[in-house]
């Protein structure tokens, strides 16, 4: 007969026996210690540092600037003071005006130049240079308003350029014009002296080329200008007498001598 297997025996358990002492207590965490100041004390403290902490306590008063100096005096262009000094009196005494207001003065000076309709966009910068240079400012491109076949022209195209002088640019060119320009013309006999009829003045100058602010070998077409002259007088006599003095230099006109029919 088979013997019954006897029960296997279960493993020892090796593992030590836990410690069933109770865990100690938490230890409250250290106060803070606020950092040392490390500040000098007064009686230690640099002597700048005392200065400047005292320059802050008590700031200085700020000193006002010093006053800029008045700008210089402009200078009248010398056209204009001859006007004032001499013209001005000597047209009083011609005509008799009572009024300082009723004595012709100049108010504006025009310059006006044309451009060939078939002229590229150089030759129209060229001739705009050159009416700046003689002028001294920027001139204005003149456009048409509608086409005209016959003439070539286009709408909105460019046929000229134009420039208005007032005040001190009136003064310096018209004093340019009368005492370097027209006197270097060939063969200068003087200028027509009519008027339009209301004090006004026109004159036409074939050659630009008379001022001395054009280079001639910068030139490479001849260009033609018109000048009016626009005054405050009422009559061409006044007008001319204004003109004449301020050294327009008109033309001498010789009055024909009539002839009496001889007796028969």
């Amino acid at each position: 007969m088979s013997t019954a297997p006897t029960p296997a025996t279960p493993p020892e358990d090796k593992t030590p026996p836990a410690d069933k002492t109770p865990p100690a207590a938490a230890t409250p965490p250290e106060a803070k210690t606020p950092p040392e100041d490390k500040t000098l004390p007064e009686a230690k403290a640099h002597p700048e540092a005392k200065a400047a902490k005292a320059a802050k306590a008590h700031p200085a008063e700020k000193t006002p600037p010093a006053p800029k100096a008045p700008p210089e005096p402009k200078t009248p262009p010398t056209l204009r003071k001859v006007y004032a000094e001499q013209v001005f009196p000597e047209l009083v005494k011609l005509h008799g005006y009572k009024n300082k207001h009723e004595v012709p003065k100049l108010v504006k000076i025009n310059l006006n130049s044309g451009i060939d309709a078939e002229a590229d966009k150089n030759q129209i910068a060229d001739v705009q240079r050159d009416m700046a240079l003689i002028a001294g400012q920027k001139p204005v491109l003149s456009k048409t308003r509608k086409a005209i076949s016959n003439f070539k022209l286009k709408q909105g195209q460019i046929v000229g350029c134009h420039v208005t002088l007032r005040g001190d640019s009136m003064w310096e060119f018209l004093y340019r014009l009368l005492a370097v320009a027209l006197p270097t013309i060939r063969d200068f006999r003087g200028v027509s002296p009519k008027l339009d009829g209301q004090g006004n003045y026109n004159i036409g100058i074939s050659d630009f080329t008379i001022f001395p602010e054009i280079t001639v070998e910068n030139v490479k077409k001849s260009m033609g200008l018109d000048i009016t002259i626009v005054t405050t007088a009422e009559t061409d006599d006044e007008g001319r007498d204004l003109l004449r003095l301020l050294g327009m230099p008109f033309r001498r006109t010789e009055p024909t001598k009539t002839t009496a029919p001889a007796a028969a």
